[in-house]
């Protein structure tokens, strides 16, 4: 499951999970530019293709299913 806060043109937050609880990583491409890293996630700017690539890792043990955001105004 993906829910992406949007204003503007910009992507301010994502919040990721899975329910299923099968995954331990989620990769997403978005047509804005986002160049950014923090605990669980990394982003970069294919120029070529006009897309940013995001992983996103997921919870894991009890944690897993469990929602996570990333805030991208920070």
């Amino acid at each position: 499951m993906v829910m992406i806060r949007s204003e503007k043109g910009t992507i301010n937050s994502i919040s990721v999970s899975d329910p299923s609880r099968l995954l331990g990583k989620i990769h997403l491409a978005v047509s804005v530019k986002i160049e950014k890293k923090g605990d669980s996630f990394a982003s970069s700017w294919n120029e070529q293709e006009e897309v940013s690539h995001i992983a996103i890792d997921l919870p894991a043990g009890v944690s897993e299913g469990k929602s996570v955001s990333i805030d991208l105004l920070k």
